[in-house]
């Protein structure tokens, strides 16, 4: 999957927020300060910077969840909380995007955290 918005660093800059570091493991700290930054400063990321729109913040919140809930389980074990969230997130999107979600682009984002443990 391409992801829709490209660059996170810039995003980060442009809005002034600092990148966090909670856990050992850099990728869980990449995905979960991404997914953070989208669902804590979406208002100002739409207000702020034109080529995002709202559907792209939240299938991009969605797959760094998933990337973030993927690294939390390698390191650490299951976690049902942090799998119910996931399924959360699913229901906010269905109530925030017009046309419901887009259940063939939550499964190739699913594919591609597959893909990547395969590598």
């Amino acid at each position: 999957m391409d992801m829709i918005i490209k660059n996170m660093d810039e995003i980060f800059k442009i809005l002034g927020v600092c990148y966090e570091l909670l856990y050992e493991n850099e990728e869980l700290n990449q995905a979960f300060n991404n997914y953070k930054l989208l669902d804590e400063k979406e208002d100002e990321i739409l207000k702020t910077i034109a080529n995002i729109n709202q559907e792209s913040i939240l299938y991009d919140k969605y797959y760094w969840y998933t990337k973030f809930m993927k690294y939390h389980k390698y390191n650490y074990g299951e976690d049902a909380g942090i799998e119910q969230k996931q399924f959360r997130l699913i229901e906010q999107m269905s109530q925030q995007l017009q046309g419901g979600v887009d259940f063939t682009i939550l499964h190739n984002i699913e594919e591609t955290m597959a893909n990547q443990d395969e590598k």
